[in-house]
């Protein structure tokens, strides 16, 4: 277990703390596999930035390495998650802006995630947890990318050899469903507000795109 734990370090656990998190704006936490069976959060920010045209780059709040391009269970902290900004890894603008998004680097249709890689994930996801606190008195939902993406874009993401039952058994909560889960997407701005964007400005709740990192991201993102 300490092993496991090693790189939720006390230096990241602060810069976790340090982020201006607004109460009740983070209602999920969305866990992705990269699609790669390397990368960083630097490769993967260059990609989205420059190819994907995603101007706040890096379309997660999170990365945890795999051993191949950073440590094995390395956690990068993404600068959506810094400057408390709308994600770019869901297919809509909606789910992206009330989830956070965590990426284990690795292709898990080919591959089986690393103790070090996923050990992480549980650890980073109930940290962001307590710090996002709860909303109606419930933790962040974690959910992989596949069961909660609009089901008009389906994905395998985060791939058929991810550990489904591993998570939900770490973080299932009682009333939660444990399939994919259909988010109502909103159509009144008034029922729902729009969040603030790195720029201070408003996005619209409209749908983006959104997988691993090759697919991953909104353009407006």
């Amino acid at each position: 277990m300490v092993r496991a734990l090693k790189f939720l370090t006390k230096s990241v656990r602060s810069e976790i703390d340090r982020a201006p998190v607004l109460s009740r704006r983070w209602r999920y936490i969305v866990v992705h596999n990269s699609g790669t069976r390397q990368g960083n959060a630097k490769a993967f920010d260059y990609y989205h930035l420059h190819v994907r045209k995603m101007p706040n780059g890096l379309a997660y709040h999170f990365v945890i390495g795999n051993g191949t391009s950073t440590g094995d269970g390395e956690i990068e902290i993404g600068n959506r998650w810094k400057r408390q900004i709308n994600g770019g890894h869901v297919h809509s603008d909606y789910l992206n802006n009330i989830a956070l998004g965590i990426c284990l680097v690795g292709d898990f249709n080919r591959d089986t995630p690393t103790k070090n890689n996923s050990m992480p994930a549980t650890n980073s996801s109930a940290t962001c947890g307590s710090a996002v606190g709860k909303i109606d008195r419930k933790w962040a939902i974690v959910k992989p990318h596949r069961e909660i993406n609009p089901p008009r874009w389906p994905t395998d993401c985060p791939g058929d050899r991810f550990p489904y039952n591993w998570i939900h058994g770490r973080f299932d909560q009682p009333g939660t469903c444990t399939k994919r889960q259909n988010i109502e997407h909103p159509t009144s701005n008034a029922e729902h507000p729009m969040v603030p964007t790195l720029t201070g400005a408003a996005v619209p709740l409209s749908l983006g795109v959104g997988c691993s990192v090759l697919e991953v991201g909104c353009s407006s993102a």
